[in-house]
């Protein structure tokens, strides 16, 4: 399926950047084309207007202009010629002789001189490209003349041909890049695709599997109980508390991926109100306490007084209770559990510390993942399915805070919270 995906989305992405790059190309061939003929017209008006100013000056049609070519800056790109058709459009005056051009220009004077107007126009001859601009004017005698000036487009058409070239030779090497770019760009794209769909399998397939393992029970017991007829609820009491048991094990479960779910979907509201921490985690350590008394372990804790966070109550609550009933599961007897709440000025820290099997190096990177746990056998045994320190995470994050383990294997865990005292309500 993702490979469909991927393949599909680099030719789309290759073709965009490509089609992108075409007429980025064909833009600047365009406007650099547009920006000769802007220049080119704006010089043939002028020198235009200057044979009509020598002509209404001198009332002749009969004048030489300075020979440009002979001076050190001609320029053949810009250089400039002109014809003057009398008010018989009899030839009188031009600049340089070209027998077919002029017979392009009697015919566009031709067309003036009956519209008494102007053209601005381009003229092929013999493969040649010249911009002709032809203008009808009246001299003080009242007699009608057409004056024309033109201009090569020889090398303004060179220029923008060897630009061309140019721009699709770094087009096409930028094509071949392009193609490459947009198979990284559609492998990146797809990666977040990706891995939220390999979660969501492996969300799935876990669910269903920690799902099978108490419904199996509780279908075998019942089976079981079914063929006992005869004997009393009493006397089948450890097959109801297994089926007990094992429902309290669904719930939990059941609620644990309910959380998560809505998590996902931001569908549990999370308030913003000030919480007293130190107050809060005293009563818990307080419970606590009493449980590790039982399972022989010491249980101690060092709370700074008056720390206030901003904060929602019940899933700070939540958050230490996942943490402490977490080290209570992995410490052994006559071990050892200790709880701490310091702070700075801008953020709180709690500390979970036990004594207890501690965490390799391999897994510290995934504890937080869901339905991740350390030793799988042992956690079946407690109940746990592996999902309590993603919800402790995702709760961490709500109020903008970090959480990360620090542990040595056989040496114990630390679960340090950070969290910010300041938050906007």
């Amino acid at each position: 399926m993702f490979k469909d995906l991927y393949r599909k989305l680099t030719i789309t992405n290759a073709l965009i950047l490509i089609t992108f790059l075409l007429i980025f190309s064909y833009s600047i061939v365009g406007f650099s084309n547009a920006a000769f003929d802007a220049s080119a017209k704006n010089a043939l008006t002028g020198r235009l207007n200057k044979i009509i100013e020598i002509v209404l000056r001198y009332n002749s049609l009969e004048f030489t202009l300075n020979d440009e070519t002979t001076k050190p800056e001609y320029n053949e790109r810009t250089h400039i010629d002109y014809i003057i058709w009398d008010k018989n459009l009899k030839l009188v005056n031009l600049s340089t002789i070209q027998e077919d051009l002029v017979s392009k220009a009697y015919q566009n004077a031709l067309e003036v001189s009956k519209t008494k107007g102007s053209s601005y126009n381009t003229v092929n001859i013999s493969g040649a490209k010249y911009r002709l601009y032809t203008v009808y004017f009246r001299m003080a005698n009242g007699d009608g003349v057409v004056a024309q000036v033109y201009q090569s487009r020889e090398i303004d058409d060179l220029i923008i041909r060897q630009l061309f070239l140019v721009i699709m030779a770094i087009g096409t090497f930028s094509a071949v890049i392009l193609i490459f770019i947009s198979s990284h760009l559609a492998k990146k794209s797809l990666e977040p695709v990706r891995k939220s769909y390999e979660s969501q399998k492996e969300f799935i397939a876990d669910a269903s599997h920690e799902l099978r393992t108490p419904l199996t029970i509780i279908k075998t017991t019942a089976e079981l109980l079914s063929m006992k007829e005869n004997e009393t609820i009493g006397e089948n009491e450890k097959w109801l508390n297994n089926i007990q048991s094992e429902t309290e094990n669904m719930s939990r479960l059941i609620q644990s991926l309910l959380t998560l779910a809505q998590a996902d979907n931001n569908q549990i509201p999370v308030k913003t109100e000030p919480v007293n921490l130190s107050e809060l985690i005293k009563d818990l350590c307080g419970k606590f306490e009493l449980v590790a008394r039982e399972k022989e372990i010491a249980f101690d804790s060092i709370i700074s007084e008056n720390v206030q966070v901003i904060g929602d109550k019940d899933k700070l609550n939540q958050l230490l209770v996942i943490l402490l009933d977490n080290a209570m599961k992995y410490t052994p007897e006559k071990g050892t559990i200790t709880a701490t709440l310091m702070h700075t000025s801008d953020k709180a820290v709690i500390t979970v510390k036990d004594s207890g099997m501690g965490v390799k190096d391999e897994d510290k990177k995934r504890i937080f993942e869901r339905f991740y746990r350390v030793d799988k056998a042992r956690s079946r045994e407690q109940g746990g399915a592996g999902l309590g320190l993603s919800i402790a995470n995702w709760i961490v994050r709500e109020h903008k805070g970090k959480i990360w383990v620090e542990s040595e294997e056989n040496k114990g865990s630390s679960f340090i919270v950070e969290l910010p005292k300041k938050r906007k309500i």
